[in-house]
């Protein structure tokens, strides 16, 4: 219960609702005031992270989910981050559809050893997930509708646990709330690549927010690991309603569309797309990524059996050079019949960039047989090498070449403001909410989200940035069954280091 004291008449103050879309929260009883009052401290009972939250925390007027920071993503600068839009596809990768569940453990991310960069983020050392209630033919069916859907690229998508490195989705049955602390509308959650394919992701696929009552079945948890799953491959949300990156219901014509598309839930909540440019096609990432599948026949036997002539002009191995500045490297290269590609292979993105500054942040200029790159970089050691290949199909590499950049200041921890809701507001229930809060650091903010803590536990709430610089803003709508009471919010930013800085507490009554 609440005893709320009387501080100055005049400063009563009310929240008005803000137009939003989602999901949320509400809980901890407590008697409303005749008219809204300034409190000392509130009190707020919670209870352990990992019980599911009341029936009447849950709004549930559709689906969301949630990404992480990608937590081995290569670099310490912006560029670093960016550099693999243009770049040459990866390696295929494999994606092991996991319906045994089991249990996970808080590290960056490793299949294979069953480690989660998810649970790190949530502050968990452990979660085990249960089998998904999807058995025989109705599992087939799943399986076979992620195949389908990625069947135009280089994903090999399996339900038994594949020898050697891959990706996993866990297809569970259970609330994200009971594993995570998680609103029970959120179906999934994954590490966002960050313009690259995140090495051995984990991510998680909840199946009773499917199996509700025109939420699709078995056709929505199928579009929920190809969305999952694509996050692990570098895309980010996409506005248009029959691209799998959407929030759009389960639709049997949804795909990876190959059409240029603002990034983000809604053109209400616009988000930053991964790879730096304005706009997604979520068709022509996934090629870039892990390119297209494997050709049924061999490769032709070239004629030309003379390969090409490729060095690093500059810089020389063991150079140093400042940190945080621009990097230039000068690759020169030759063929007798002509050069098909030359690539920089960048070590600590594991990207191979092509000369034609389509990567944000990284530049090239031609100058008769030289290439000239620019990369704006971090700090510590930088390796990279070159290659060139010729009409033939012939390859030479250059030897590795590593640098250090040094004399870059320590990495300070980001700053937030939250800007809604007022401390100390009213809300009805049945209204919505809105989380604002402007959030910088000196070298770049990685994740934002509002938690909002009520007296059956937290539940986190991903901030997207707006159109306006720095500041990062999330809806959600309070259930119209919610108990009376007061919440708390707070704003955690993670900068890209790793630091992390929670705004204090703001107090919400819920009335």
């Amino acid at each position: 219960m609440v005893d709320a004291k009387r501080l100055d008449p005049m400063r009563t103050r009310s929240l008005s609702a803000v137009v939003i879309s989602g999901v949320v929260v509400a809980a901890c009883a407590a008697p409303a005031p005749s008219s809204f009052e300034w409190v000392d401290e509130p009190a707020l009972e919670t209870t352990p992270r990992n019980e599911p939250p009341p029936d009447d925390e849950l709004e549930p007027s559709g689906v969301t989910d949630v990404t992480v920071p990608d937590p081995s993503a290569g670099g310490s600068s912006p560029s670093e981050r960016t550099m693999a839009n243009a770049a040459a596809p990866t390696a295929p990768v494999t994606a092991y559809l996991n319906g045994e569940g089991g249990t996970y453990f808080a590290g960056v991310d490793n299949a294979g050893q069953r480690i989660s960069s998810v649970l790190s983020f949530y502050g968990r050392q452990s979660a085990t997930a249960p089998p998904t209630g999807y058995q025989g033919a109705t599992w087939r069916t799943l399986v076979d509708c992620v195949s389908e859907k990625f069947a135009r690229y280089g994903v090999t998508i399996t339900d038994r646990r594949p020898v050697g490195p891959y990706t996993e989705i866990v297809v569970t049955n259970a609330w994200g709330s009971s594993i995570l602390g998680l609103s029970n509308a959120i179906g999934g959650i994954a590490p966002l690549g960050s313009c690259r394919v995140v090495p051995q992701a984990v991510g998680f696929v909840f199946q009773p927010v499917y199996d509700r009552p025109g939420y699709g079945g078995v056709a929505g948890a199928c579009e929920a690991v190809a969305h999952e799953l694509a996050h692990t491959l570098s895309l980010s949300h996409e506005q248009l309603a029959t691209d799998l990156m959407s929030y759009a219901p389960a639709n049997p014509a949804k795909r990876f569309q190959d059409a240029n598309v603002a990034c983000g839930v809604s053109a209400q909540a616009p988000e930053a797309c991964t790879c730096g440019a304005a706009t997604q096609n979520s068709h022509r990432q996934l090629l870039a990524m892990v390119g297209a599948p494997a050709p049924s026949g061999g490769p032709t036997t070239p004629g030309d059996t003379v390969p090409p002539v490729v060095s690093i002009a500059s810089p020389a191995n063991g150079a140093s050079a400042p940190g945080n500045a621009n990097v230039t490297v000068a690759v020169d290269a030759t063929d007798e019949t002509g050069l098909a590609d030359v690539r920089l292979v960048w070590q600590q993105t594991q990207r191979a960039l092509a000369c034609d500054d389509s990567v944000q942040g990284v530049t090239c200029v031609v100058t008769g047989n030289r290439r000239t790159w620019t990369i704006f970089a971090g700090t510590g050691a930088r390796s990279f090498y070159a290659y060139a290949v010729d009409g033939g199909g012939n390859t030479t590499s250059t030897p590795l070449v590593t640098i250090s950049l040094t004399g870059a200041p320590p990495d300070a921890p980001p700053t937030v403001n939250v800007q809604l809701p007022v401390d100390r507001g009213a809300l009805s229930r049945g209204a919505t909410i809105d989380f604002q809060a402007a959030a910088s650091d000196d070298r770049a903010v990685a994740d934002v989200r509002a938690i909002w803590t009520f007296n059956g536990g937290t539940l986190e709430y991903p901030m997207a940035q707006t159109t306006t610089p720095g500041v990062y803003r999330a809806t959600t709508t309070v259930s119209a069954t919610a108990t009376a009471g007061w919440r708390t919010v707070e704003v955690a930013v993670v900068d890209d280091g790793g630091n992390r800085t929670l705004s204090p507490k703001r107090w919400v009554y819920v009335q």
